[in-house]
């Protein structure tokens, strides 16, 4: 036969169903070609004939079927994940025999050409997945081998300086861990045997110079210097409100602006005084700087009491109710605009704005609104 084959090789990707695959060259016994099995990880399984598979057409030019997998096999049908080869194996022998008498038969000199062709065909086939080198570079296959030795061995090289990079960076880890249980381990747990914390030493030389363990232990306790809360807060447990509570005539003071933050407020004491029933009444701005009160009975006359000092702003809101239904006699201290007290409504509710800077020795007195409805 002619042969045209370009390669001696048939590739078979899998379906899932399929198991009969084609080969396109002449084979002259079952021995004369080998199948391969690779799965979806690449590892390489050959076939055993009349075990794993079987062939039709041996001896005829057009090549035959590979039947695969066959009953009996640990195999199962080829998956699309994996693949078939079927190659060439004829054997490196000659075993035709030509006589100088009797008859020459063209076909028994052809199958011994097809064979030959064959195994140069394979041959081409195996160089082709081989690394050549060309003529003028003067490497030898030695020189080849020993360069893939050499690039073996520093990989190997690197692989061990990367397990001993892993290893110190994990040794590091290591240490970090250990100087900060050194740092912050809890009072009285060891770090190890016979060694304990900062913490821990920390919390000693407390109890030792002030007789606490801790600081929640001290019912008056001192700041040595400015408190930092370093980004964190000042917070209560349990929806506790948080006190500032300056003594005596200490005062709360803010040298910068007070964020309230969304949906917050500052919430101001009310001193509601309710019905005053006439007579004397104090207006005591510690109980608050919103008042409100009801006049009725009889004539109401009003003292103001406890202002910020001298040098600090203050005023109050009055909300008074039937202000105008009795007299009302107001602080002398008042001044009111164009020096006459309101007239106020004898029943309804009126608003009055009382401000000073001088700790209450003059007040200024406004009406913010008569007769509010």
């Amino acid at each position: 036969m002619t042969v045209s084959n370009s390669v001696f090789r048939n590739e078979h990707a899998g379906t899932g169903e399929a198991v009969i695959f084609d080969y396109d060259f002449k084979i002259f016994e079952e021995g004369d070609l080998q199948v391969y099995r690779y799965d979806a990880q690449g590892n390489e399984n050959l076939l055993v004939y009349n075990v794993d598979y079987t062939i039709t057409n041996i001896g005829e030019s057009g090549g035959g079927k590979v039947n695969h997998p066959i009953d009996g096999s640990a195999y199962s049908t080829l998956a699309a994940t994996e693949k078939l080869f079927i190659v060439p194996n004829y054997k490196s022998t000659q075993s035709t025999v030509l006589k100088n008498q009797g008859g020459m038969y063209p076909q028994v000199i052809e199958n011994a050409l097809d064979k030959l062709t064959g195994l140069v065909k394979t041959l081409e086939e195996k160089i082709s997945r081989t690394v050549l080198i060309d003529h003028l570079n003067g490497i030898s296959a030695n020189d080849v081998v020993d360069f893939i030795k050499n690039m073996a061995s520093n990989l190997a090289a690197t692989v061990t300086y990367k397990d001993q990079a892993a290893a110190s960076a994990s040794a590091a880890s290591a240490s970090a861990d250990l100087s900060d249980q050194y740092a912050n381990e809890a009072e009285d747990v060891e770090v190890t045997t016979g060694k304990y914390s900062a913490y821990h030493w920390a919390q000693k030389a407390m109890e030792a110079v002030l007789g606490i363990a801790n600081v929640v232990e001290d019912e008056t306790p001192q700041l040595g210097g400015n408190l930092d809360v370093n980004g964190h807060k000042i917070i209560s447990a349990d929806d506790g409100n948080i006190v500032l509570e300056p003594d005596g005539t200490g005062e709360v003071v803010s040298k910068s602006h007070i964020n309230m933050g969304a949906n917050k407020t500052l919430r101001m004491g009310v001193n509601a005084i309710g019905s005053i029933g006439g007579g004397a009444r104090e207006i005591d701005l510690d109980l608050g700087r919103t008042v409100t009160a009801t006049i009725d009975t009889s004539a109401t006359t009003f003292t103001f009491s406890n202002p910020l000092p001298t040098g600090s702003a203050d005023a109050f809101d009055l909300i008074l109710t039937n202000g105008g239904s009795q007299t009302i006699t107001w602080p002398a201290t008042v001044d009111w605009v164009s020096g006459t007290a309101p007239t106020l409504t004898a029943s309804g509710v009126d608003h009055i704005v009382f401000t000073t800077v001088d700790g209450g020795t003059n007040w200024n007195g406004y009406v913010a609104g008569l007769d509010l409805k």
